[in-house]
């Protein structure tokens, strides 16, 4: 097979992952106000932007309660806290927002955008570290970084006139017939600025007629000197000035270096019947030109851009027009929205240009509620190819060769939904002049209710994902008076109640949600209202209600049932359900994401994630112990990227040739395998945990490497394609350094090959399968081979084998480079034979991107596409879910078995992470031990003084270990303060992990004193005594500590951290984490003053630095920050 068919079959794969991940992901379709949107909801994931998406040093922070204008500064220091100020240091602070509302003359704050602070800071550490420590404090209502938006669109090289397809398509003629707009109707287009000089332009330039010009006075008291025709939030800065929070702004919103906002206001409102250029929707609706992007070509990016949409709804904008966007949710921006909204301005925004699922891929502010998300389609009515869609995009509108206004006097054709964006922008406005007493709801509802079931005729199951091309004229007809034939409804779910006050499924049992449903357009008889769970892990008690006649502006409660069924993947994700709205020949849909929160011992940590814009394919993955993951993919445009974690962390591209197999001997050394088109295929060898690589050239018995294996340091193989009539296998006995080829095996049929995945190694057995549908097998590390047909002319990609016998297969029964279902199939005698269709994957909805034998306990893991794990010790009879955080796209996946410990690896499109879980293996062990020393001895300690231990207890069995409880019973005469119990005590033990249990012991007399720390858990025995003794004493003299210097630099740190003291009798530096675990220990160098100390192997997180001297402890905190 050539390698362009082997990665069209990846290709394929991913377009199948697309199409059904559209419907597992969030999608924000329901209103809430601010009292029930929970702060989590609000929080932006720390691990999941590209660092270009936002400000390095600047966060927003929303307050519950008003900061006065005076103290600002001071009072906002207090709420961060000290631990918070050590990591910020110096900082500026602005409430940006509150110059819109309140007041006599503003609009009343609906949304508390008053009490959203912003902050620039001098420290270098992560504002989503910063953010994540704010939100701690009850007087935070959320916390976030400045999101950094980019617009949505692009110009060719070659501008060029030609017709104006889109108002063809769309009925602009038959619209301008019943209204021409109205000069009343503003548009804002906050985007890079806008020449409100150009002739087809000039005449629909917004006026602030509340402004003299040009006499230097703020006339009507917004803040904004001479603001004529619009304002310029930005200036001309430097990406450095943007970062420190610098801007000049000014009263010319015109930029000469940036036609984005200037293409999009002709999309707009380009003056119409001017005989002259273009027409436009819009047709007489005013430009209000808000420049959020500097003059300085090399600062990309919209700034500023939400308070562009407060200046813009507070000086009288109905539609308000965002051609731009990134990844990143934002409380702060949500509320911008939301009091945009409330002041009576629509905010359309365009759908992104990423080719992607808006309701996988977030993308805001298209995502955000209250906003008409608008995609873009092309001249025959398609959706266009690089257009965002689903649930979440409203409507669609021409985005492809837009004829649009430039910079000066010119014209260009450009593409993207940031044309498609103005375009509906425009036709709100048109709406608007019919309607100039509708909501911003209503004429969003109006516009898609109204637009023309076009695009999803091929496949008419797409519709919800692709609902329908805008129509101007039916926009302006229906529901208009003047056309009273003319009615149809537009149903909106605003706001939904999830069990009761609990906000989300918490159990298996019945829940009650209580959706408000309102009617924004003309009255609808006899609704129907369905739902139905996208994917089959919850059942409805009533799916369908009749829900009788709605009137105009009717919100009706509907109450349903939903229970989870017990194939429920997630404790932490979502029951999505489709809900349909019918009306005579009127039907509508939305999507609602029930939140599901589950109370559960498995544990998801995410240690990568990746912005959509950095498009990754990963192949290979290994993992050679439970805390070093390696794996290696292709990243559009760069070349082979690694990623591993585990002794020095790296992610980066390491060669432009493709590579596309892994395997790892440890965290330092590892083998990977490519296979460029040219057919040179190589081995790289890294013994510097990836930061340099070696290679050796194997192009003379392979094109192509699948997989490489190690049974030891030096001894291996890899399996590659054939060249000619013999497979591409080779083994090595010198660690790499040279690859004979191995002979003896069955011939490749015409155009066979092998999958990167589709390998499986137990002891000396070695199975690999392929793009004909069959098996091949060794028993001898691949010194002989025989080969078994699992389908004809199917594709064998996935495998495993618990041992030389019983092994799971994924396969299809088409041929390579089709889509079609994906089975299982399983074997008994190491793949002899095979039984077919042992699950149907396809059908429920499992995409699996690996198999893994957990051999400890007899059972096979699948992980899917969606990050959901199944498991199964009946050979695949039934799949049991493992419970793990709902994930999307994934690619590659492996994993590692520790007894009962298994811990999941996944690479995907957007986020890399693990899946901790335990099982119970084939033969239980339960067994505690405690590494100290019996009795665990604290030594002469002065009675004015204390000492805490650490008693270290170490799971040696094979299962977890819960504990019941810790306590410590003092001998007779001993008081029951000498020794006490400190920091937090653990609730389990893993196998193979150790714990420590602080003990405080503060002699009160001068004598011996002893007690017993019991620990009762479910081990074998359940109880044990752990003997404690220490002495109390008098000193002839103690030191007084009251005036040591201590320093801790850089604090915080990522790797190293120097501590400084003048403590004279130092006798043990310890650091811990929170819980109390001791972390580092047996320093050395305690005689010198200045201690190094290396913290790279700590994550990030707030540690205990205790310094022991003879007879007292000093505890100071350090940060550490990866």
């Amino acid at each position: 097979m050539s390698l362009a068919t082997k990665i069209f079959i990846k290709v394929i794969a991913l377009f199948w992952a697309f199409s059904v991940v559209s419907y597992s992901a969030t999608i924000p379709n329901f209103y809430k106000t601010g009292d029930e949107v929970q702060k989590s909801e609000l929080s932006s994931n720390p691990k999941s932007i590209d660092q270009k998406h936002y400000m390095p040093y600047s966060l927003h922070v929303k307050i519950k309660y008003q900061l006065s204008d005076i103290t600002m500064q001071k009072d906002m220091a207090s709420i961060l806290g000290f631990d918070v100020m050590q990591l910020v240091g110096d900082f500026q602070i602005d409430a940006p927002f509150a110059k819109y509302v309140n007041g006599d003359l503003l609009a009343p704050d609906m949304y508390g955008v008053s009490r959203i602070y912003e902050i620039h800071y001098s420290g270098t550490v992560n504002p989503f570290d910063i953010c994540e420590l704010i939100e701690q404090n009850p007087n935070v209502e959320y916390a976030s970084p400045i999101y950094i938006r980019y617009s949505n669109g692009f110009t060719p090289d070659d501008p060029r006139l030609g017709e104006q397809y889109a108002l063809t398509l769309m009925k602009a003629t038959e619209a301008w017939e019943v209204t021409k707009g109205s000069d009343q109707i503003v548009i804002a287009i906050v985007d890079s600025g806008s020449d409100w000089q150009h002739p087809d332009l000039a005449g629909n330039i917004w006026i602030n007629s509340s402004e003299i010009e040009d006499n230097g006075i703020d006339d009507d008291g917004n803040g904004k000197i001479d603001d004529i025709r619009g304002w310029d939030f930005v200036g001309n800065i430097t990406t450095q000035e943007y970062y420190s929070g610098l801007f000049r702004e000014n009263n010319n919103p015109r930029n000469p270096n940036n036609n984005h906002g200037t293409l999009s206001a002709g999309c707009a409102s380009a003056v119409t019947n001017n005989s002259i250029g273009i027409a436009s929707l819009g047709y007489s609706a005013k430009i209000m030109s808000l420049k959020c992007a500097s003059d300085n070509a090399s600062v990309r990016g919209i700034l500023r851009g939400y308070e562009a949409i407060l200046y813009a709804a507070r000086s009288g904008a109905d539609i308000i027009n965002c051609s731009w966007g990134g990844p990143g949710r934002s409380g702060a921006e949500q509320d911008v929205i939301n009091q945009a909204t409330a002041m009576g301005a629509l905010v359309v925004a365009s759908s992104g240009n990423d080719n992607s699922n808006n309701d996988v891929f977030n993308y805001y502010p298209c995502n955000y509620i209250n906003v008409l998300s608008v995609g873009a389609t092309d001249a025959n009515d398609r959706v266009s190819g690089f257009s965002n869609y689903g649930h979440n995009v409203n409507v669609f509108a021409p985005g492809s060769q837009i004829l649009s206004t430039t910079i000066g006097t010119g014209y260009t054709r450009a593409d993207g939904t940031s044309f498609s964006s103005p375009i509906v922008a425009g036709l709100a406005a048109l709406v608007k002049s019919i309607h100039p007493t509708w909501s911003p709801m209503q004429i969003a509802r109006q516009i898609r209710s109204t637009s023309d079931n076009v695009l999803a005729t091929q496949n008419p199951a797409s519709r919800p994902l692709i609902y329908g091309r805008a129509n101007a004229e039916k926009a302006v007809k229906y529901n208009n008076p003047d056309f009273p034939e003319l009615k149809i409804p537009g149903f909106y779910c605003d706001a939904m109640t999830v069990n009761g006050n609990i906000g989300a499924i918490v159990n298996y049992e019945m829940t009650q949600v209580k959706l408000n449903i309102t009617n924004y357009l003309s009255p609808a008889p006899n609704s129907k209202i369905i739902l139905s769970p996208y994917r089959d892990i919850a059942t409805l008690k009533n799916n369908e209600i009749e829900a009788g006649d709605f009137g105009q502006l009717e919100t009706k409660e509907i109450i349903v049932e939903l229970q989870l069924k017990e194939n429920n993947p997630w404790f932490d994700g979502y029951v999505d359900l489709l809900v349909t709205y019918q009306s005579g020949d009127y039907v509508d849909y939305q999507m609602l994401s029930i939140p599901v929160k589950i109370q559960s011992s498995n544990k998801f940590t995410l240690t990568q994630a990746l912005s959509h814009t950095f498009l990754i394919t990963w192949y290979g993955a290994h993992t050679p112990s439970k805390n070093v993951f390696w794996s290696v993919g292709v990243a559009e445009g760069q070349g082979s990227i690694l990623y591993k974690v585990g002794g020095s962390s790296r992610f980066n591209v390491f060669t432009s040739e493709p590579v596309y197999c892994v395997y790892g001997l440890s965290a330092d050394v590892a083998y990977a395998g490519s296979g460029p088109t040219n057919g040179a295929a190589k081995v790289f060898k890294t013994t510097d945990g990836g930061a340099n690589w070696s290679t050796t050239l194997v192009n003379t018995i392979t094109p192509f490497i699948n997989s490489i294996h190690f049974y030891d340091s030096q001894n291996a193989i890899f399996l590659g394609d054939a060249i000619g009539s013999s497979w591409g296998i080779a083994s090595t006995s010198n660690g790499g350094a040279n690859w004979t080829k191995l002979t003896n095996i069955p011939n490749p049929e015409t155009g066979e090959s092998g999958y990167v995945e589709s390998v499986a190694y137990h002891g000396n057995s070695i199975w690999f399968g392929t793009s004909k549908g069959r098996v091949f097998r060794s028993t001898n590390r691949g010194q002989s081979w025989d080969v078994s047909v699992l389908h004809v002319g199917g594709t064998v990609s996935k495998m495993d084998f618990l041992d030389d016998n019983n092994g799971f297969v994924v396969y299809q029964e088409v041929a390579s480079g089709q889509a079609g279902d994906q089975f299982l199939a399983t074997t008994t005698d190491g793949g002899k034979t095979w039984t077919k269709r042992v699950q149907n994957f396809t059908s429920n909805s499992i995409m699996p991107i690996s198999v893994y034998a957990i051999r400890a306990a007899d059972k096979f893991a699948i992980t899917s596409f969606n990050g959901s794990v199944f498991t199964s010790d009946d050979m695949g009879m039934t799949l049991k879910p493992e419970l793990t955080k709902q994930s999307t796209n994934l690619q590659v996946g492996t994993g590692y078995g520790d007894g009962a410990s298994v811990r999941l690896w996944s690479a995907g499109r957007i986020s890399i992470g693990f899946l901790d879980f335990e099982v119970t293996p084939t033969n239980i062990e339960k067994k505690i031990a405690v590494l100290n020393e019996s009795p665990v001895n604290f030594g002469s300690v002065d009675t004015s003084t204390n000492v805490i231990k650490r008693v270290d207890l170490r799971n040696e069995g094979n299962v977890r270990l819960n504990f019941t409880s810790f306590e410590i019973i003092p001998d007779e005469g001993v008081d029951s303060d000498e020794f006490r119990l400190v920091f937090n005590r653990p609730e389990e033990l893993s196998p193979g992990e150790t714990v420590g249990i602080a003990v405080r012991f503060q002699p009160k007399v001068y004598q011996t004193r002893t007690a017993t720390l019991r620990i009762i858990s479910d081990s074998d025995p359940a109880t044990l005594d752990v003997p404690l003794v220490g002495i109390g004493s008098t000193t002839s003299s103690v030191e007084d500590y009251a005036n040591y210097e201590l320093s801790i630099t850089p604090n915080p740190t990522d790797e190293q951290l120097t501590l400084t003291h003048n403590l004279s009798n130092l006798t043990e530096v310890q650091i811990v984490d929170i819980s109390g675990k001791v972390m580092i220990s047996n320093i050395t160098g305690l005689q010198s003053n200045r201690l190094e100390i290396n913290v790279s192997s700590m994550t990030t997180g707030i540690y205990y630095i205790l310094l022991r001297m003879k007879n007292d402890v000093i505890v100071t905190k350090a940060f550490v920050k990866k």
